[in-house]
């Protein structure tokens, strides 16, 4: 099974799969769980879309430090693996935003925010690179 993989990391991480042309959304609370994504060897994606770290303000608070981590934990998966790693700023997925809130409406029953918030914003990554909008950097 080949896929894409979208990642908003965080606290809670969302994360938006493209399996051929199906959508899947959900979420994972650790790391370890991320990483499973990764271990076996003909289920890794093929490409990863995932949102950069960004510093605030010169403060690093526990939650952007884990997430911090999460980043460069995925980014070096990628690399031994030799798996695209695409990284991009929170902005790059304002292009989607509603289009992956109506998604979940629709196909997940989910109204306002039921949803995790990085649950919508990996796949707002995921619609907006595939579109072709956004930065594209690895």
């Amino acid at each position: 099974m080949k896929f894409t993989l979208a990642i908003d990391p965080g606290g809670t991480t969302g994360l938006a799969l493209r399996i051929n042309n199906d959508l899947l959304t959900t979420t994972v609370n650790t790391d370890v769980d991320l990483w499973k994504y990764f271990e076996n060897g003909e289920t890794w994606p093929t490409t990863v879309v995932m949102e950069e770290w960004q510093y605030f303000n010169g403060i690093v608070t526990p939650a952007g430090f884990h997430t911090a981590n999460l980043v460069a934990s995925v980014r070096g998966i990628c690399h031994i693996r030799c798996i695209p790693c695409l990284l991009r700023t929170p902005q790059s997925r304002y292009f989607r935003q509603r289009a992956a809130e109506e998604w979940l409406k629709k196909n997940k029953g989910m109204k306002g925010h039921e949803w995790v918030v990085h649950e919508a914003d990996a796949l707002a990554h995921l619609l907006t690179w595939e579109s072709g909008g956004g930065t594209r950097r690895r």
